[in-house]
C-alpha cells in the first residue's frame, strides 16, 4: 500500500478498514504497516473518523414456488436467509467501533455464537437501531464486551413494556461504559430507575435520553447516581422544576445541555442557574420550556462564563427580555443565538438592529468563522472519534 494514496480512501472508511485487514491477513502488510496506517488515519478530520463501521450479514437466496389455483399461475419468491455475521478484522483497532447492518435482526442465539468466537471481547463501541437487535441479544452483547465504552441504541415507536427490557439489558453493560444514547424508547420513570442501578452510571460522561418519558421521577433517579456528566440530552422527557432541581447540582461540569420541550418553566430554569447547572455549559438548548422574561433574567443574573450558543425558541419571551439580553455581558460572548417563535415585535428588532446575531429572530445560525462545540455522540476517547 502506498501511504501517499491513503487519504484518497477517507470517504470510504469502512471499505478501507476492511481492505487493510484483508491485506494484513494475507501477509501483504506487516504489523508495522498496520500501526502506520492507524497513525495516519488518526490525523484525519473527526467527521471522517466518526463514521461507524458495519457488520455485514452473510445471507443466501432461497427461492420458493407457489401455484395460485384461482389464477392458474405459478409464482416464485426469493428471500434472503441469514447465515452468519461478518465483522471487520478483529485485530484492527480502528474497527472496534461498529454499527449493525440493517439487513436482519440480531438475535440472542446469534450473539451467543459471536461471543463464543470471542468476536465481541474487544468491542469498544456499538450503534444500532432497536429494529435490528432484540433485547436479549443486546444484553448478551453488553455482557460479552468488557471493553465497551460507547453504546447507542435508537428506539422506534416502542411500547413501555418492551422499552423496559432494553433498559435492563443496557444496565448489564461494562462498568467502563462512558457514553450512552437511548433515544425514542418511551422510557418512563421505572426504565430510568433500571438504568440508574447500572454500575457504569456514576462515571458516565455522556448521556442522551431524548424523546423518552422519564418525568420528574426518572430525573430524581438519575440525579442520585450521576456524578459529573459532560454532555446531557434530556429533550422531550416531561421533566419539570422538581426533576431539574435534582439534576442541577450534578451539571457543574457539563459543556452541552439540552432540555428542550420540557415543562421547566421559569422556576426550573432559575433553579438550574442558581444551583450551578450552567457554570461550564457552552451549548445550551432551552427551546420550548415555557420560559418568560423572568426565567431569562435568571440566566442573565448567573452570567454563565462559558456559554457561547443559546437556543430559546418556542418560548414566551417579550421585547423587554430581548433588550436586557442584548445589553447584558453574556451577549458579547454569544456566537450562536436562536429566538424565533417568541412573543417578539418591533422592539426586539430594534434592539438587535445591526447586531451580527440579528438573524436569530427568524432562523438558526452562528457567526461566520465560528464553529459549534463538538456535539457528536462519539466520545473523544474512542479510537475513531472526532476530537
Amino acid at each position: 500500500m502506498r501511504w501517499d494514496d491513503l487519504d484518497t480512501w477517507r470517504f470510504h472508511w469502512a471499505r478501507l478498514v476492511r481492505r487493510v485487514g484483508e491485506l494484513h491477513d494475507a501477509g501483504a502488510l506487516t504489523d508495522d504497516d498496520l500501526t502506520e496506517a492507524e497513525r495516519r488515519m488518526s490525523t484525519w478530520p473527526g467527521w471522517v473518523r466518526r463514521a461507524p463501521l458495519t457488520w455485514s450479514a452473510v445471507t443466501r437466496p432461497v427461492t420458493t414456488t407457489h401455484f395460485d389455483y384461482n389464477e392458474q399461475e405459478e409464482y416464485q419468491r426469493t428471500q434472503l436467509h441469514f447465515e452468519r455475521w461478518l465483522p471487520p478484522h478483529p485485530g484492527w483497532r480502528l474497527a472496534r467501533v461498529l454499527a449493525l447492518a440493517q439487513e436482519v435482526v440480531m438475535t440472542e442465539e446469534q450473539t451467543a455464537t459471536l461471543a463464543a468466537q470471542a468476536l465481541l471481547s474487544r468491542l469498544e463501541g456499538l450503534t444500532v437501531d432497536s429494529r435490528w437487535i432484540d433485547a436479549g441479544a443486546l444484553r448478551s452483547v453488553c455482557q460479552a464486551a468488557p471493553e465497551l465504552t460507547f453504546l447507542s441504541v435508537s428506539g422506534q415507536q416502542m411500547v413501555e413494556a418492551v422499552s423496559g427490557l432494553y433498559a435492563m439489558a443496557v444496565a448489564d453493560a461494562s462498568p467502563g461504559l462512558r457514553a450512552l444514547s437511548l433515544c425514542g424508547f418511551a422510557l418512563d420513570s421505572l426504565g430510568a430507575e433500571a438504568l440508574a442501578a447500572a454500575s457504569f452510571m456514576p462515571a458516565l460522561d455522556e448521556l442522551d435520553l431524548a424523546a423518552n418519558r422519564v418525568g420528574d421521577g426518572g430525573a430524581l433517579a438519575l440525579g442520585r447516581v450521576l456524578q459529573a456528566p459532560r454532555r446531557l440530552d434530556l429533550a422531550r422527557n416531561q421533566i419539570g422544576p422538581v426533576g431539574i432541581a435534582a439534576l442541577a447540582p450534578k451539571l457543574r461540569h457539563a459543556d452541552r445541555l439540552s432540555l428542550r420541550d420540557n415543562p421547566l418553566g421559569d422556576a426550573g430554569v432559575a433553579t438550574l442557574a442558581e444551583q450551578g447547572g450552567l457554570e461550564s455549559v457552552q451549548d445550551l438548548w432551552l427551546g420550548g420550556v415555557e420560559l418568560t422574561d423572568v426565567g431569562l433574567d435568571a440566566i442573565l443574573a448567573a452570567d454563565p462564563p462559558c456559554l457561547t450558543d443559546l437556543d430559546l425558541t418556542h418560548n414566551q419571551l417579550t421585547d423587554d427580555g430581548v433588550r436586557r439580553l442584548v445589553a447584558s455581558p453574556l451577549m458579547s460572548r454569544l456566537v450562536g443565538l436562536v429566538l424565533f417563535h417568541n412573543r417578539l415585535g418591533l422592539g426586539a428588532e430594534k434592539a438587535l438592529h445591526g447586531h451580527p446575531l440579528a438573524f436569530s429572530l427568524r432562523q438558526s445560525g452562528r457567526l461566520d468563522g465560528r464553529y459549534t462545540v463538538n456535539v457528536s455522540r462519539w466520545p473523544t476517547g474512542l479510537p475513531n472519534a472526532g476530537r
